[in-house]
């Protein structure tokens, strides 16, 4: 009860920098949920399945590879 107490009465701020959202295709969020935390650019990398599958075989790797090209790219300063 703490935990969803804590979650609905925070309050997330805007950060300056990019914002990657690795979604589950079966998870009823939207990326646009996100674009009023940033003043950055917003990625969306869909992945097959649900929110506990995404950590499951085969469907982890989609996640690692998304995750490893992320990395590889140059990063933008958080300002």
């Amino acid at each position: 009860r703490s935990l969803q107490a804590a979650s609905q009465r925070h309050e997330p701020g805007t950060v300056q920098t990019d914002i990657c959202y690795i979604k589950a295709t079966e998870t009823p969020y939207e990326s646009g949920i996100l674009t009023g935390y940033t003043q950055g650019d917003l990625h969306l990398v869909n992945v097959t399945g649900d929110h506990f599958s995404v950590m499951t075989t085969p469907t982890v790797d989609q996640v690692a590879r998304a995750v490893i090209t992320l990395l590889a790219q140059p990063k933008q300063l958080v300002q």
